[in-house]
């Protein structure tokens, strides 16, 4: 095994799972650089692997995308040259492509897929001890507001606060131009998100704590709100806006076969096996407040706001299934998946892959009641999507158009 997949596979497992189980031709390759164009300390930055795994575009086959967003384009089968995303325009050969002992292709290659500019550990590790008063808000306006306000210069932290906050600016600097987000390649954007903001929240987590162990969580989940309230602030509009753009003829596709009746047998109680007092369920409070989601620019706030669908969703299933048959509902395991698809796909809500990508993308993943339910959202718009569209997936219909990209010179 090279030494520099065997590094992945030792460092970052769940890296190199993730390769093995997507690699080939058509998913996953790792560009494996000469030796003498890195550091053996460049790999110890899970950056440097980020550059060197690409994926083949299934629009345009000539060219491969990394985890950074960043574009090589395949001049013939041996040659790659630096097309999108890099400061510098260099080229690289393949001298051999090769499988290691777990059967991943990797290309040999003569050079290394970066320009010096990828590298993202903008964020300290080792957080600092503090005594900053930190306040728990209730939305993204108010933690704004307040983390923006001058009362806070008086507190003694304020120049490590203000430090901090300045690495969080850059994290989303990088995310807006070091990093390009692009379609059906949602993940690998995603991947560099959650890793870099995971270092955020988990600095100011500390930060807010004052060392009480027993706030541990308090300061836990103030610091994802605080950090998810002044990313999006400056990053919703533009992966939103993306997402939207993205997928815009498949929700078109979408809502149209939703409008015809023959379609809707699809998403009737017997195809999804829920009883038959759901018929008697109109949802319509669920409908109109989930025109709403789109108001939501924060993961903290969609996701309260998708709890408070499926209570609604609940209540009205229990209420109308006690008045029909006098007995109370039991739910089983798929009872709310089943549910919210069937919600979903009668509701007329718009941009629902674009929700439910940004759930997909950029939640930070944790266990709980609460990302169980966001998980069923997610599913449900899956498999109305791969329902409706797997005809049109299998001959790739639907294409992207090009986006102008503005870089700084």
């Amino acid at each position: 095994m090279t030494s520099a997949l065997k590094s992945l596979k030792d460092k970052f497992f769940d890296l190199y799972n993730l390769l093995l189980k997507n690699q080939g031709e058509n998913g996953l390759i790792f560009f494996n650089p000469s030796l003498r164009f890195y550091s053996v300390e460049s790999l110890d930055d899970k950056t440097f692997f980020y550059s060197h795994i690409f994926k083949r575009s299934i629009y345009d086959p000539s060219l491969y995308v990394n985890f950074l967003g960043k574009v090589m384009k395949s001049i013939d089968d041996k040659k790659f040259v630096a097309e999108l995303g890099f400061k510098n325009r260099f080229e690289i050969n393949v001298k051999s492509t090769q499988y290691n002992e777990d059967s991943i292709l990797t290309y040999a290659i003569d050079g290394i897929c970066t320009d010096g500019q990828n590298k993202l550990d903008i964020v300290e590790e080792k957080p600092s001890e503090s005594d900053f008063n930190f306040k728990r808000c209730n939305s993204s306006k108010e933690y704004i507001e307040y983390y923006s306000s001058d009362k806070l210069k008086n507190e003694q932290k304020y120049k490590k606060f203000m430090k901090e906050k300045a690495n969080m600016e850059k994290f989303i600097y990088a995310m807006k131009n070091n990093n390009i987000l692009m379609k059906e390649n949602e993940e690998a954007y995603g991947e560099v998100f959650r890793n870099s903001i995971d270092k955020l929240i988990h600095f100011f987590s500390k930060f807010f704590n004052n060392g009480d162990n027993n706030n541990d969580n308090t300061s836990k989940v103030a610091a994802v709100e605080f950090v998810d309230s002044f990313v999006f602030k400056d990053l919703y509009d533009d992966i939103m806006n993306k997402f939207k753009e993205f997928y815009k003829e498949e929700e078109i596709e979408i809502k149209k076969k939703l409008s015809e009746n023959l379609t809707m047998n699809k998403f009737g109680i017997d195809e999804l096996k829920l009883p038959n007092s759901m018929a008697n369920c109109n949802f319509s409070l669920v409908n109109k407040n989930l025109s709403n989601l789109n108001m939501y620019r924060t993961c903290f706030e969609k996701k309260k706001f998708l709890i408070e669908i499926n209570d609604l969703i609940l209540n009205e299933a229990k209420d109308t299934y006690k008045k029909a048959t006098g007995k109370e509902l039991e739910i089983q395991a798929d009872f709310m998946l089943s549910c919210w698809i069937y919600v979903l796909a009668h509701s007329g809500v718009d941009n629902l892959i674009s929700e439910a990508l940004f759930f997909e993308t950029l939640l930070i993943k944790e266990k709980g009641k609460d990302e169980f339910i966001v998980n069923n959202f997610v599913l449900a718009v899956k498999y109305i999507k791969d329902e409706l569209l797997k005809n049109e997936r299998d001959i790739n219909v639907f294409m992207v158009k090009p986006f102008v990209v503005m870089t700084e010179e």
